[in-house]
């Protein structure tokens, strides 16, 4: 298969154009890079009472998590509604990394089918 000269030098024309936007997408890539992460404590919604088996596994995986990262893990319990007030508070998080959710497959699976999750 040959390419045709049009083709050819439609590809010369365009490719410095590229080289040119790589180069100022990188030139302003190294202040976003250098960007510490995490800048503050990351929250983990548990969507019910402190105490039960998933708040457990929670404040255990916060404690590994900070050990290996480097950051403080905060466990917020919001117990309620078969866990959609927990899921609800993290579909209101900003979507920045700094809030997760430990959940079990009830209020991700069923729950936004029986009851409004926002």
């Amino acid at each position: 298969m040959s390419v045709s000269p049009r083709v050819k030098r439609r590809y010369a024309i365009q490719a410095p154009a590229r080289a040119a936007v790589l180069g100022l997408l990188c030139a302003f890539t190294p202040g976003l890079a250098a960007a510490q992460y995490p800048a503050r404590p990351i929250e983990i919604i548990v969507p019910i009472a402190a105490g039960g088996g998933m708040d457990v596994q929670a404040r255990m995986l916060a404690e590994m998590a900070e050990a290996e990262i480097g950051a403080r893990m905060v466990v917020v319990n919001r117990p309620g509604a078969g866990g959609t007030l927990g899921m609800s508070q993290l579909t209101r998080a900003a979507p920045d990394g700094y809030t997760i959710a430990a959940v079990w497959n009830g209020p991700l699976t069923a729950s936004p089918h029986s009851q409004p999750v926002a």
